[in-house]
């Protein structure tokens, strides 16, 4: 081989050197300027939302949404159905009728952000799609025992036969992990706090009927929804599942209700809405109440 043909082969070398060099150097600013692609196992786990904006403005949203990472892809909840899939790929949606503009406008735009893959910034995970702009925080899920420590004592605890028998309320009572008696208002209804698998429930026992209200922990953490007891027909009374972190908080809120055990007994005249509950450490509570029930019937 001549010394002009070595040459020439030579600047070539340089030359590919040099654009690999350009190329990675493009690639790594990029990472720098956006954050950390997501797509690895470091990003399985919870997410929580912590917000959504369309055209630089907030999107309201009432209510925790939560979303799962694993290596199979995503699910998320959204304002109105479910969403699962992969980022900025094929995504599945539920069928549910959203029955409200706003829900569905919500989905929509939470659909559009999924569509293109987020990046983690700051500990967030963060999509930007267009005007919308999506953002969670990732979220630890706790114990039912790290929420309510009486779940975690045996010596509390009751059998199921403390339960209205099978024979009364034609339901047979289930297999609780915990049952513990609570205080309640009126001797119509017998309450219990439980744990029934991984869930939290308000548990109740009537002359005639027995069953439970149960939420995830996840919810449990962040949102205590008063709920309507017995579940079917008029109610007899609203309870919501207080922490026991937010114990003290609950119990001053005497134009509410009465606490007892991790229960808030919401009066009859407590106007509906969302309350915000803290405590020691400034964490929240959202408390909801709903309208009052009326009858279908009527």
């Amino acid at each position: 081989m001549s010394i002009w043909a070595r040459r020439y082969q030579l600047l070539g070398v340089i030359r590919l050197a040099t654009m690999k060099a350009r190329w990675f150097l493009a690639l790594a600013a990029a990472g720098l300027a956006s954050g950390c692609g997501v797509g690895g196992a470091d990003h399985d786990g919870t997410w929580l939302l912590l917000s959504l904006d369309v055209d630089g403005v907030p999107f309201a949203i009432d209510r925790p949404l939560f979303m799962d990472i694993t290596s199979d892809g995503f699910s998320a909840a959204t304002t109105c159905n479910s969403q699962s899939g992969d980022f900025g790929g094929d995504i599945m949606t539920t069928l549910m009728l959203c029955g409200d503009e706003v829900a569905t406008a919500g989905e929509s735009y939470m659909r559009q952000a999924f569509e293109t893959k987020p990046v983690q910034r700051d500990g967030r995970l963060v999509f930007e799609s267009g005007n919308v702009r999506l953002v969670y925080e990732a979220f630890d899920v706790p114990p039912p025992g790290e929420l309510f420590a009486i779940l975690d004592d045996p010596t509390l605890s009751v059998d199921e036969t403390e339960l209205p028998p099978e024979a009364a309320t034609g339901t047979a009572p289930p297999d609780f992990e915990s049952l513990i008696p609570v205080a309640s208002p009126t001797r119509e209804v017998e309450l219990f706090l439980g744990q029934f698998g991984e869930h939290i429930c308000v548990v109740y026992g009537t002359s005639t009927a027995m069953d439970k209200s149960c939420t995830e922990p996840r919810f449990a953490a962040i949102q205590a929804v008063a709920a309507s007891i017995p579940i079917y027909g008029q109610p007899l009374l609203r309870v919501a599942l207080i922490p026991d972190r937010f114990a003290v908080a609950a119990a001053a809120r005497q134009d509410l209700g009465r606490y007892e055990t991790n229960m808030l007994i919401v009066s009859d005249d407590a106007p509906a809405g969302r309350y915000v509950l803290h405590d020691e450490a400034g964490a929240e509570l959202a408390l909801v109440i709903p309208t009052p029930w009326v009858d279908p019937t009527i």
